[in-house]
């Protein structure tokens, strides 16, 4: 993978997301609220009504690894992909290199977060478990509607049907979940959220196991068709493109 490909992804549009997102997330922060308790969605287990704030902040949280992705892959997928495609070995090359950088955008996203709220002194009480169970369980997630994102993209070119399957999975199920609390725990974003009521008592690891385990399995089935779909339709022999 080249640096260029990483400025590709993480360009000044990117970065700006990212900072203004932060921002937004430290400015609403109640108190000096830990990145756990900023990130980690929240539990609908015993709370009554619909929990508009809570929703919003968690798609605040998750959306912008998914809108980079999204313009990201919409820009290689473009008329770059003529040249692009060209140079490498084959489609699957030149897949697997970008959707590492789709990847690598979340993670960096999440660890630069981690840096700041701790340079800020936001994180003094949180466990090192605490942090793990987060950190892992919100990569994952992110990674999952990334990829669910770009796949759409990639199949159906179209960058409203990718943004709608955003709000269908980090909206939409959210909704669901918060007007029926005891089904929630079944419901793929409350997977992601570290304050879900599964995650409370960390040593639950057999619900912990089975999200994460579920939610990589998905990633790498809509990873694998995306990958099916460009070898059948290759980008760079799209009319549009050249």
């Amino acid at each position: 993978m080249s640096r260029q490909m990483l400025s590709q992804i993480l360009n000044s549009r990117g970065i700006a997301i990212y900072l203004i997102t932060y921002l937004l997330l430290l400015v609403t922060a109640p108190g000096k609220a830990s990145v756990i308790e900023i990130m980690g969605g929240f539990s609908p287990i015993g709370s009554t009504g619909l929990k508009v704030i809570s929703i919003m902040r968690w798609n605040l949280c998750v959306m912008p690894p998914v809108i980079v992705s999204i313009l990201f892959m919409s820009l290689e997928l473009g008329k770059l992909s003529c040249y692009t495609v060209i140079r490498t070995k084959s489609i699957s090359h030149w897949f697997v290199m970008r959707y590492i950088c789709v990847v690598l955008s979340g993670i960096v996203y999440l660890l630069c977060f981690m840096l700041v709220t701790t340079a800020l002194g936001y994180n003094v009480g949180c466990g090192i478990e605490s942090v793990c169970v987060f950190m892992l369980v919100f990569s994952v997630h992110i990674t999952l509607v990334s990829t669910i994102s770009v796949t759409l993209l990639i199949t159906s070119r179209s960058h409203r049907v990718a943004l709608l399957s955003f709000f269908a999975i980090d909206g939409g199920m959210v909704v669901v979940g918060s007007m029926f609390p005891s089904a929630s725990k079944y419901i793929l974003p409350f997977w992601g959220m570290a304050n879900n009521e599964g995650f409370l008592f960390l040593n639950n690891y057999l619900y912990l196991l089975t999200t994460v385990g579920i939610s990589i399995l998905l990633l790498a089935l809509f990873a694998v068709a995306a990958l099916k779909w460009l070898r059948a339709n290759n980008p760079a022999a799209n009319p549009q493109n050249i």
